[in-house]
């Protein structure tokens, strides 16, 4: 009868830095796709607003509005194309020497036919 206890309490203690860190890992790369997809769907609906009168002050209006401050490139020529750079704070990144992340957007939308369609842009291949 050999008791285990311990053995079991110990691997545990080594295992906790492990799981710290996957857990943080997972809320990482959760908090990249957030914003990812969150800049992806409000530049889409900015784009639907403003495809009739792309007035460039009140495309950054908008975004101001929503808390996006960046620079961007905005152009006129085929539909309408919104492009920037976002940056994010990093949550585990002292632990890798990265302090944000860099999310681009850059999508097209073209009006056909009273529909709006999206399509990415020439900066994001």
């Amino acid at each position: 009868m050999n008791n285990r206890h311990g053995q079991v309490l110990i691997t545990f203690v080594l295992m906790i830095p492990l799981i710290l860190l996957l857990m943080g890992v997972v809320i990482e790369l959760g908090m990249i796709s957030y914003n990812k997809i969150r800049l992806n769907s409000l530049t889409k609906s900015i784009i639907a607003s403003c495809i009739e009168n792309p007035e460039k002050n009140d495309i950054i209006n908008l975004y101001n509005k929503n808390g996006i401050e960046s620079d961007f490139e905005i152009s006129t020529d085929d539909g309408l194309e919104i492009s920037f750079t976002y940056h994010i704070d990093s949550f585990l990144g002292n632990l890798i020497g990265k302090d944000d992340y860099q999310i681009k957007v850059d999508i097209i939308g073209k009006k056909n036919d009273g529909k709006i369609t999206y399509s990415k842009g020439l900066k994001n291949e």
